[in-house]
């Protein structure tokens, strides 16, 4: 058959072509999308193992930076309060001084009025004036004394509270990132559980009374926690994060340790060489120091390793060893 007068067959094929273009995409366009492979049990374990370890690293430097918050906020309201008392101290020293000087001025015996009516003679009159510019210097050099005082206390506040502005800043940015890293993980855990074979165990492992003096209720009490859920931020009892566990255990024999591995080893203790190791013993691993376990003797330590895991032994050697502190 002739094409219609006007249209050429070139003008035919290609709108035929453009027709069969459009109706393929169109086709793909409302075909299902592939979906994602689900991941295998490997590659679940690793991220697992990579975010816990990040949320670890990130919950150690929360826990640190909330520390030193809360030091810095005791340390803001001892200011405030010794500001509070440098600025009633200078206004009880101004009205005084100003009680003083309109007492001496009207009625003192050596007050302006009288030194200017009761002088004899202009040297008695010179005399009785000095006087009373020493004691006007004297209030005056007081009244200074104080303001210097209350400015550097001003000075004090000001510089304690930029500090608590920056650090209340730094909790915040650790706070979300924990909370971002913390979600990932869980999604992660999920997808590892659904792959895992049902059911677990835990080496069962009895105190052996290795430990002695105030080691040995702290060596205890973590024997005691094996195989309990890691929680980030917990001190038990039914679920320990790293610092979490140390700081407890030694709690049981009468000292307080800050929750938080690296505070526990700069802030309390002495320092143990790694060749003089004893029970009870806090072990800190990884060069930022964000891990802490409690030394058991033959190589071992009890620590809450990271999230997704539990209270377990494992040798010292299978983390980097970063340094050790005694508690006491």
């Amino acid at each position: 058959m002739e094409p219609p007068p006007g249209l050429s067959r070139r003008f035919l094929s290609a709108l035929a072509v453009t027709f069969l273009a459009i109706a393929g995409l169109s086709a793909m366009a409302t075909s299902p999308a592939l979906a994602e492979p689900e991941p295998t049990l490997a590659e679940a374990e690793r991220q697992v193992s990579t975010l816990a370890e990040q949320m670890t690293v990130t919950n150690e430097e929360y826990q640190e930076a909330s520390v030193k918050l809360e030091d810095s906020r005791g340390r803001q309201g001892e200011v405030e309060r010794e500001l509070s008392e440098a600025q009633g101290n200078f206004e009880q020293e101004q009205t005084k001084v100003g009680l003083m000087g309109a007492t001496a001025y009207e009625t003192g015996p050596f007050g302006a009025m009288n030194v200017l009516v009761g002088a004899t003679s202009t040297q008695e009159l010179l005399d009785q004036l000095s006087y009373l510019d020493i004691i006007s210097g004297e209030q005056n050099q007081a009244l200074n004394d104080l303001v210097t005082t209350r400015d550097q206390v001003r000075e004090k506040k000001r510089q304690i509270d930029e500090e608590v502005t920056t650090q209340t800043e730094q909790e915040r940015i650790l706070r979300e990132k924990k909370e971002q890293l913390d979600g990932e993980l869980k999604e992660w855990q999920d997808k590892r559980s659904k792959l895992q074979p049902k059911g677990r165990s835990h080496t069962r492992y009895t105190y052996d009374g290795t430990a002695s003096g105030l080691a040995e209720a702290a060596v205890q009490y973590a024997y005691n926690q094996i195989g309990k859920p890691y929680e980030l931020n917990a001190d038990g009892p039914s679920t320990f994060d790293c610092s979490g566990l140390t700081m407890m255990a030694w709690k049981q024999s009468g000292i307080s340790l800050p929750h938080s591995s690296r505070q526990q080893y700069n802030s309390v203790g002495t320092k143990v060489d790694r060749s003089a190791l004893a029970p009870g013993d806090l072990i800190i691993f990884y060069s930022d120091m964000h891990h802490v376990g409690i030394y058991i003797g033959s190589g071992n330590v009890i620590h809450a390793p990271q999230p997704g895991e539990y209270v377990k032994v494992s040798p010292v050697t299978a983390m980097p060893y970063a340094g050790a502190v005694r508690p006491g």
